[in-house]
């Protein structure tokens, strides 16, 4: 079952951030977790952006809570909604967390100083 729940869009060329809680008694995210999530245009798509824990493109808030954070850098190249889902790689053999969340893009009007 799927729950869909309006996110902010990504801008393109500016820096985004999101935090993304998963319901449920569950511990998808404990403390010491390794996170690895790919952002995409879709499944097999080229990949627009490579996030861990260890990048700091995903932070961990909570057993159940984290944000993802995109530069200005890696939004620049996005056009049109995106995917991504989270793989923790603390464990042997990684975990998939079955956790897959699409984001909207919206263009700017005003463009990011160059």
């Amino acid at each position: 079952m799927a729950d869909i729940i309006p996110a902010p869009p990504i801008v393109p060329g500016y820096a985004y951030a999101i935090q993304i809680e998963v319901a449920g008694e569950d511990e998808l995210f404990p403390v010491g977790c390794r996170l690895l999530a790919e952002i995409r245009r879709f499944t097999y798509s080229l990949l627009l952006a490579r996030l861990t824990t260890e990048n700091g493109g995903i932070a961990r808030l909570s057993d159940n809570t984290v944000e993802v954070r995109l530069t200005a850098a890696q939004t620049e190249q996005i056009d049109g909604s995106v995917i991504l889902d989270f793989v923790r790689t603390d464990v042997d053999p990684d975990a998939y967390q079955y956790v897959q969340i699409r984001l909207p893009v919206m263009k700017a009007v005003t463009r990011p100083a160059a």
